[in-house]
């Protein structure tokens, strides 16, 4: 099924042709800023003034001439400097509507994107406590841009970016000792820019239940919390996206990138480059 805009531009192709025997395959359209101006207005006369020569609203008036019997419009004026504004019958548009309702595929399945690949990028929450509703809105936003990136035609991934390596893990792990100390009776202090959500407290006893005191002076007590922390987590943040009907191709790690390598290796490449 044509759009609008293409059945606009194939009237407007004709009247041109039929004016001045020049075919033109390059039709700007636009969206007038004022209503009162037209559903659609074209440079196209500015345009010819090129090739034409002459007054462009002389050219303008042998297009809106040329133009103005056809049933899908319903007006055509002249504007500024030779912008023609193009009003369309609501017959028109209203064959286009009934045309969507009755056959939707010809609208909703499109081959646009010709298969190009598109990476879409969303959510990706820390994995240091719970999502909130700012998380919400970017999850209904990154999913509904895929879903119409897909519809267009284009090979689309959805991939969260699991930030797990840098010093949010390891104030994660200082946050969850601290807790895990408080769920014994110890006193503790927070790091000045640790965690304190409720999750953090739950994560807490949840270790001194699984471990008791085993972790009080251990060395490898932050290495351990670090690793249930983002398990724990990443599971939970998991579980809110199901319930969304939110769903990813993969969950990339940024620790990944340290141990494949992948860091160093540009940074090599970079510096041999002279950057």
């Amino acid at each position: 099924m044509k759009d609008i805009q293409t059945t606009l531009k194939e009237i407007l192709q004709k009247a041109v042709l039929e004016a001045f025997e020049i075919e033109l395959f390059e039709i700007l359209l636009e969206k007038p800023k004022d209503p009162t101006h037209g559903d659609f207005s074209t440079p196209i006369a500015m345009s010819l003034r090129k090739t034409l020569g002459g007054n462009p609203k002389e050219i303008a008036l042998k297009i809106t001439e040329a133009i103005q019997d056809n049933e899908a419009i319903e007006q055509v004026s002249i504007a500024g400097p030779g912008f023609i504004n193009i009003t369309l019958r609501k017959e028109a548009l209203e064959t286009i509507l009934f045309k969507i309702i009755n056959d939707p595929k010809s609208v909703l399945e499109s081959t646009f994107g010709n298969h190009q690949k598109v990476l879409v990028e969303f959510v990706s929450v820390n994995p240091t406590g719970d999502m909130h509703i700012g998380h919400a809105r970017g999850a209904a936003s990154g999913m509904t841009l895929s879903n119409v990136l897909k519809k267009a035609g284009f090979d689309v991934t959805k991939e969260y970016y699991v930030n797990d390596a840098g010093n949010q893990m390891d104030k994660l792990a200082e946050s969850l000792y601290v807790r895990y100390l408080e769920a014994q009776g110890k006193s503790a202090k927070m790091p000045e820019d640790g965690y304190f959500g409720p999750e953090i407290i739950a994560l807490g006893d949840t270790l001194y239940q699984t471990y008791q005191d085993q972790y009080v002076d251990s060395k490898d007590a932050l290495t351990v919390f670090k690793k249930f922390g983002l398990e724990t987590l990443m599971e939970t943040i998991k579980k809110d996206l199901k319930t969304a009907r939110v769903d990813f191709d993969h969950f990339y790690y940024e620790s990944s990138l340290y141990e494949n390598g992948h860091v160093e290796d540009v940074l090599k490449r970079l510096k041999e480059k002279g950057f």
